[in-house]
This record gives structure tokens, sequence and C-alpha cells, in this order.
């Protein structure tokens, strides 16, 4: 497996989603829940967004099956290269499981989820709980999200279609995966993770070997004992089928 202590570029993966779902429901629940598009930017801010389009050039409602699967190739041949390392936040709950379902290539995504840095899965596996991707850009002086977009406004813009709205959409998603190269950057910089509590204070978590880990190496960590979280509903499925 790459070592992430060698690499020197970090490449940032996020996607958007289509269907939404109800209170009560996770997208498990709602499969195939459709992937509208998806960005790959580097901490050099070399990369765009992606998503399938008509001849006439026009966006369509999902990507398709072919697209997503050459998606999954590039993204393969980034992570087999020493020079780049994978970059996504929760990509273990969400990005890679739904990309090898909607790809059919779930063979490569669950190898690449595992080979992969996933930010929060690490914040997971260290600290025991959840941290939201806003808290840790502000924490780390990461420029954030756009004024009020998130995933569920996202999709609400997609599915509308109204003019400039998938523009929008497309920015989004380049941002955030812009986001998670920076963070990634920022923590091999720096040597640990600060991130904004709900109470508006900075907090710094310690960053085993001062890296971002690989999703297979965080397993290695100890349980930690005050944990909200089961590392298992995040990765189970990768080692399942990866082993």
């Amino acid at each position: 497996m790459p070592n992430a202590a060698n690499r020197v570029t970090y490449v940032g993966f996020d996607i958007e989603t289509l269907t939404p779902w109800e209170d009560g429901q996770t997208w498990r629940d709602i499969m195939p829940i459709g992937i509208t598009c998806l960005g790959v930017v580097d901490d050099r801010d070399q990369g765009g967004p992606k998503c399938s389009r008509a001849e006439d050039g026009s966006t369509l409602d999902r990507m398709t099956r072919a697209d997503l699967r050459e998606c999954v190739r590039k993204l393969a041949v980034i992570n087999d290269d020493p020079r780049w390392l994978l970059v996504t936040w929760n990509g273990m709950g969400f990005d890679w499981p739904i990309i090898a379902e909607e790809s059919g290539m779930r063979e490569e995504c669950a190898r690449l989820a595992l080979e992969s840095v996933d930010l929060m899965f690490q914040v997971v596996c260290f600290r025991g709980h959840r941290l939201g991707l806003w808290a840790a850009a502000e924490g780390m002086g990461v420029q954030g999200k756009p004024d009020g977009m998130n995933g569920m406004v996202g999709q609400e813009m997609w599915r509308r279609n109204e003019p400039g709205g998938r523009d929008k959409v497309l920015a989004y998603v380049r941002q955030d995966a812009k986001i998670n190269a920076d963070l990634a950057r920022k923590i091999w910089d720096e040597g640990h993770l600060t991130f904004m509590t709900r109470k508006r204070f900075l907090m710094r978590m310690r960053v085993p070997e001062g890296r971002a880990l690989t999703a297979r190496e965080c397993l290695e960590l100890p349980e930690p004992g005050n944990s909200f979280e089961d590392r298992s509903d995040y990765v189970q499925w990768a080692l399942d089928i990866a082993g």
C-alpha cells in the first residue's frame, strides 16, 4: 500500500448527490441515489468539477455509469502514484460507498477508500466523534463553503435546473474538494488539526505522526475510551469487499 508520509500533493475528492432523503432515513435507504457531479482538486488548485453532459453540452440530471467508471479509473491512477494522495471528508461513510454502487466498481472503490485519507474518519478513530467540515476549515484557517450553500441546497438547485443554478453546484463541489486538499496540507505543515467548537472556541487535536493518515492506518489507532461513534459503521463495507 502507498505510504502517505511520502506523498507531496494532496488531491481532494467530493461528490454531490441527486435524491434527498427524509428524516429518519440515510442515503442507504434510497439507493440508487444518483451522483450529479464530483470534484477533484489538488492543494495547488489544479483540477475541477465533472458532470455528465448531453451532445448539446447541457448537464444531465445524473452522471452516467460510463462517466463514473472513467472517473474511478482516473482516481485509481492518482492513488497509485506515490506523488499524490487522495483526500475526502467522510468519504468512507458517503462518497466512496456511493460511487462504488453507482459506478459498479465496488472492489476498486473499496480499495481506494482504504488507501486514501478520510479526514473525518481520522477524527472518529482518534477522538470518537464526528466533526463538520466547516468547523475544521474555520479552525485551520482554510476558506470554507460559500455562504448559503450545503449539500441539501445543492441538491435542490440541481433538480430545479434554473439558469446558473447548476454552475453554482459545480463551483460548490469544486470548493469542497479543494477544502479537503487544503486541510490535509495544513495538517501536514502544522502537525495538528484545530477546529471550531459549537461554543465558538478553538480546540486543537493532536495528529498521530503529524500527518493525515490513510483509512487503513486509522484502523490501527487504539479505540478512544469515550467514543460516541463506531468506526465499523464507516469502514465495514470496504473491509467486507477488499479485506
